[in-house]
């Protein structure tokens, strides 16, 4: 979905050295130690359409089969841009990860309205199961007057280190372009901010990864 030509396929020293992946086991929703806990999370979870530019769940029958909440950054790097890691490490602690049985996720970081844009987020998109890890892949957009607007690229990976913990590497990408009309004709200009960072996920509901 995304358009980033993601690095996370490269074996690399700076990539997620602590997260050594073990085999995955069981996709189903297990019985959950904190009902309560697993009855909040699910009834946020399951509005009525989900779709790469919806917010929202798609029919009746698609069930949140797991969820992470981002503990602690473990490292940032800027790869393009003069954007605020400091922003985005506020963002990503609390942020939660929910995955549905329909093969969709959505991203929803902390601060929407305030850190991050409520336009721009949450980002909804398709992930994919392997034995040891869930790749993601989402983006969203948003238009703003004539020829303006805005887009998030997020792309990533999951995978479980052999102490049990969940990590995350994820290339988020943020993007921004104005146009106006000047003499001679329409005048346009955008940024562009990338980050590639890792992140300890905290487990809030199900079986994915285990």
């Amino acid at each position: 979905m995304s358009t980033l030509k993601s690095p996370l396929s490269k074996n690399t020293s700076s990539g997620m050295a602590h997260a050594s992946p073990i085999a995955f086991t069981n996709t189903n929703l297990p019985a959950v130690t904190n009902p309560s806990l697993h009855r909040t999370i699910a009834r946020a979870s399951m509005p009525d359409a989900l779709s790469p530019q919806s917010t929202r769940p798609a029919t009746r029958n698609v069930r949140l089969v797991g969820a992470f909440r981002g503990s602690a950054p473990l490292r940032i790097l800027s790869i393009q841009g003069v954007g605020s890691a400091t922003r985005l490490r506020q963002s990503q602690i609390g942020g939660i990860w929910e995955f549905f049985s329909n093969r969709l996720f959505r991203f929803t970081p902390r601060g929407i309205g305030t850190i991050v844009r409520d336009d721009l987020f949450p980002v909804v998109g398709t992930y994919r199961l392997s034995r040891n890890s869930i790749r993601v892949s989402g983006q969203r957009s948003s238009s703003i007057g004539l020829g303006g607007g805005a887009a998030v690229f997020i792309d990533g990976i999951f995978a479980r280190a052999q102490n049990g913990q969940v990590f995350a590497r994820i290339i988020q990408s943020t993007t921004a372009s104005s146009a106006f009309v000047g003499i001679g004709g329409p005048i346009s200009g955008g940024s562009r901010n990338t980050y590639d960072f890792t992140i300890r996920m905290a487990r809030i509901v199900g079986n994915l990864l285990r």
